[in-house]
């Protein structure tokens, strides 16, 4: 792939992607809902969470479990944490990756029933899509309080519509 390319197609996703989240994580019900299931998340992923030890790693482990992966302008692709093979594999055993493969089946499905909860309360994310679900399990496992990542993210725009929301037009 040529950089120029793709280069401007990714940037254009990624600030896509940036506003749309940012039109709904400053929402209050998705404070309230996040803190509801933390509890279970941290359960459910309690065996990988000695290799969570930062937010790349939290980041790499939520994308995989939603089915999603960065490919950068350059061509190449966030590493999969699951993948021996792969760059910065995390060090499981053979039965440790086999038990990850679980628990980010269970942990997506923890994820895409906060984000049905959220859909139903009138938040404007698209709960179907893999992207906005990536969001809500980032911040599910993330290291950062949950206040630091709404005013990252604040300056784009609070409660604007989202590009995913139905209108009735």
């Amino acid at each position: 792939m040529e950089s120029e390319k793709v280069g401007p197609l990714f940037r254009k996703e990624e600030k896509y992607a940036l506003a749309a989240a940012s039109s709904w994580i400053a929402n209050p019900a998705v404070r309230t809902a996040l803190e509801a299931a933390r509890p279970d998340a941290v359960a459910v992923t309690a065996p990988l969470l000695l290799y969570m030890v930062n937010q790349v790693q939290c980041m790499r482990f939520c994308w995989r479990a939603c089915g999603i992966g960065a490919v950068y302008p350059d061509g190449s692709q966030e590493p999969n944490p699951f993948d021996p093979d792969g760059p910065d594999p995390w060090p499981l055993t053979d039965r440790e990756r086999g038990r990850a493969g679980h628990i980010a089946a269970v942990f997506h499905l923890l994820v895409r029933t906060v984000a049905a909860v959220l859909h139903d309360a009138g938040v404007p994310l698209d709960h179907e899509w893999a992207g906005d679900q990536a969001i809500l399990a980032t911040l599910l496992s993330s290291v950062l309080p949950l206040d630091s990542v709404s005013a990252l993210l604040r300056p784009h725009g609070r409660h604007r519509a989202s590009p995913y929301q139905k209108t009735n037009q």
